[in-house]
């Protein structure tokens, strides 16, 4: 169940980019980074936040939560790790 379209061709996302494509506010990306079920979200070199196809298929994740009402706490690292290798 997909809730947006990644686009291939591209590598990393900015802030703008990734608001525009899941609907989500910059406060919601950031909240969820705050509740570490957005880990590792990478900076570029001034300082803005990059963010990695693994990082929106975390997105799609929480979004399917949020859709469906379920507690974001059940989102561990281990629910996260989308190819089956938990951190």
């Amino acid at each position: 169940m997909l809730t947006f379209k990644i686009p291939e061709q591209q590598h990393y996302f900015t802030t703008k980019e990734v608001t525009a494509m899941t609907g989500m506010t910059k406060d919601a990306l950031r909240y969820y980074e705050h509740l570490g079920i957005l880990p590792d979200v990478q900076r570029n070199q001034y300082n803005y936040r990059q963010y990695s196809h693994k990082n929106l298929e975390t997105l799609q994740l929480i979004k399917i939560f949020r859709d469906l009402d379920l507690d974001l706490s059940l989102l561990t690292p281990a629910h996260l790790a989308l190819d089956g290798q938990a951190k």
